[in-house]
């Protein structure tokens, strides 16, 4: 048996297993004063009362991620030590399972129907007016059931049930779909989940059915104060789930690394005083905190002393005061998953309508990773890219390299199609998706095109690759996507129009040019429905581009330093003078502490260029970050700027876009 607080991994199983059954062929508790103090239990729970008129329990059973072998055991057990209240929703898929605990439970006298409180979901993929009742009926085909005492909308998040479905269903249509249930009499009270409180005032604006319930995430590490505050005001009641402040709730390996709320010392501390689990205090805190609680267990005995020991004691008001003002707060189900590029919720506050949630969840992970603060550019679009990133020029070591930097906090990968290593990069991102220490949105993914020859892309080949990136990649649409530029005019506009059709079937948000001249620049400004937000050329002190860089700042392009510090070797001008060996480069190294490659990187920030150097290692990846630590003297800049041009950035045989090489300076 696993500690409290923790997931139930072991066991035993088969103990637990037979226990509906035994329990339909008899009931267990034989002797009268147990069946009597079972019943004496069930009567005394507390209870709310609903703006409804009905009442609902405040200590329920919580099934979330509750394993299917050993879920009808736990609801018959629960229903057997006097619960009252089974929470289920149909995307924990168990379902089946809870209904055959609550047949098995039924069926042994633990309870009649009439006194147990069984509140289901509608998912996601369900809220279109034609898919709600149809769901409901599955529900109750699962459970068992004739009725729900109450049915609630998962999330305000609507999900296609497969590609191409209608998506937009409105929160109104699907509510008149609940009410409609109530009128059958297939579900006695309806309510929402994880709603705000913009998101349940919209629902009060139409409703003919007021919601009776809002099941939210509520534990002393997450309060939810003006929710509960405003719910309370409203006559809607406040269901807690992930009552326990158990980290491994969240999806997010990230977020599972924090401390639950049982080790906080404020609650270990009243757990001592008062001779109780840590969270049984937490369970108690709940209750008072004007809740009721969904805490899930799949064993028997633990379930049953849950109950018995969290109804046996009150907290004094002090103690509950010190546990409510805990000042740590972290939410756990943040619903991350469910931001999207096109909406309707695009970050945090889109889903919450509030900045907190994003804050807490900010702290934590930066308290915890010490990520660095990288400064981004406003794209003439209004997009935000990170200045620095990570290069994918090179093909060794590149899903390591990928994954060490996104986790030492970039949030820029620049990737090639040409260099054959999109699977080895997407297999990185994917690793650090799936810990969920960084999510989609705020990594800025650029790719770049590369015609199969001299010629310019056709519109097909454009979308073509940049579908296979995407596939590679595991991305469903890329931040910016680059067009080298060609000076046969007519194909370029019809490239830039393909360009342009990607951003419409958002697979693309920003596009750009690669290598585009002052005349480049100036024939697509001329027809461009979606003008492009970046030229990447190349800029570094031995080749500063004046020119071209203070015209495309003219027309609202951002530049993006390509091509360096490899110039020389890329483009075989071995005889050139190496920038990365100039002694002045070496200089202004040596006098700062620092590499003559980091002192280039800082160079090209502070002249206003996006760069995203290469690394073949953590050692490089950690030397890059650096560069974001300090800054370049004035003096050092302008006397950089001073270089002689058309120097190249590296000579000789220099491996293709290594910029960080040999010992410091």
């Amino acid at each position: 048996m696993n500690g409290f607080g923790k997931r139930n991994t072991g066991g035993d199983e088969s103990a637990v297993e037979r226990l509906p059954q035994s329990a339909a062929q008899s009931p267990p508790l034989g002797e009268v004063s147990a069946k009597q103090s079972r019943t004496t239990l069930a009567q005394s729970q507390p209870s709310a009362l609903l703006n409804t008129g009905h009442r609902i329990p405040l200590f329920g059973l919580g099934t979330f991620k509750a394993d299917e072998k050993t879920t009808n055991a736990a609801v018959a057990a629960a229903l057997q030590a006097g619960y009252r209240h089974i929470d289920c929703a149909q995307h924990y898929l168990n379902e089946p399972a809870i209904g055959s605990g609550l047949k098995a439970a039924l069926d042994a006298g633990f309870a009649k129907r009439k006194e147990v409180f069984v509140t289901s979901k509608l998912w996601n993929t369900d809220h279109g007016a034609d898919d709600v009742r149809p769901a409901l009926l599955g529900t109750l085909k699962d459970l068992q059931l004739d009725y729900l005492d109450l049915y609630l909308i998962h999330w305000p998040v609507t999900e296609p049930q497969k590609k191409g479905d209608r998506i937009d269903p409105s929160v109104k249509e699907t509510w008149t779909a609940l009410e409609k249930l109530v009128d059958e009499g297939l579900v006695r009270h309806i309510g929402i989940s994880n709603f705000s409180i913009k998101k349940t005032q919209e629902v009060l604006s139409f409703c003919r059915i007021r919601p009776a319930v809002n099941q939210v995430e509520v534990h002393p590490l997450w309060r939810n104060d003006d929710l509960i505050q405003y719910c309370n005001s409203e006559g809607i009641h406040v269901s807690a789930y992930c009552p326990l402040g158990t980290p491994w709730t969240s999806a997010k390996a990230v977020i599972r690394r924090a401390d639950p709320a049982s080790q906080h010392p404020v609650i270990q501390q009243i757990a001592k005083k008062y001779g109780k689990h840590p969270l049984h205090i937490i369970m108690r805190w709940g209750l008072q905190h004007g809740t009721s609680i969904l805490a899930k267990s799949s064993n028997p005995d633990r379930i049953k002393a849950n109950l018995e020991t969290v109804l046996a004691f009150e907290l004094a008001q002090d103690d509950y005061d010190a546990i409510t003002a805990i000042d740590f707060q972290l939410r756990l189900v943040d619903g991350i998953r469910f931001l999207r590029p096109e909406g309707p919720f695009r970050n945090m506050q889109d889903l919450w309508d509030e900045e907190y949630t994003d804050l807490c969840r900010e702290n934590f992970i930066n308290a915890m990773y010490k990520f660095p603060d990288t400064p981004v550019t406003e794209l003439e679009n209004g997009r935000e890219m990170p200045i620095l990133g990570i290069g994918t020029w090179l093909k060794q070591n590149v899903q390591e390299t990928i994954e060490q930097a996104l986790r030492a906090g970039f949030r820029h990968v620049d990737v090639s199609s040409q260099r054959g290593n999109e699977e080895d990069i997407g297999t990185a991102i994917t690793e650090v998706f799936s810990d969920w220490l960084v999510n989609r949105p705020d990594v800025w993914v650029t790719g770049k095109h590369w015609p199969e020859g001299s010629e310019c892309s056709s519109p097909g080949e454009i979308k073509e690759q940049l579908k296979q990136t995407l596939q590679a990649l595991r991305l469903e649409y890329l931040d910016l996507y680059l067009l080298p530029s060609h000076k046969n005019e007519k194909a370029f506009k019809a490239a830039w129009k393909a360009m342009e059709q990607l951003v419409d079937e958002g697979l693309v948000l920003s596009i750009g040019l690669q290598d585009a001249d002052i005349e480049d620049v100036t024939a697509v400004m001329e027809y461009a429905r979606i003008t492009p937000a970046v030229n990447s050329l190349e800029v570094h002190p031995g080749n500063r581009n004046d020119a071209l860089l203070a015209f495309c700042r003219s027309q609202g392009l951002h530049v993006m330093a390509s091509s360096w510090p490899a110039t020389a070797y890329m483009l075989q001008r071995k005889d050139s003078p190496a920038l990365l060996r100039a002694p002045l480069v070496h200089d202004i190294a040596r006098k700062l502490g620092k590499k003559p490659s980091q002192v280039l990187l800082n160079w090209a920030i502070a002249h206003g260029t996006t760069v995203s150097p290469k690394a073949g290692s953590l050692e490089h990846v950690q030397e890059i970050a650096d560069v974001l630590n300090w800054d370049l003297p004035e003096a050092d800049y302008r006397a950089l700027a001073r270089l002689p041009q058309n120097m190249g950035a590296a000579k000789e045989k220099t491996q293709a876009g290594v910029l960080f090489e040999g010992k410091s300076a």
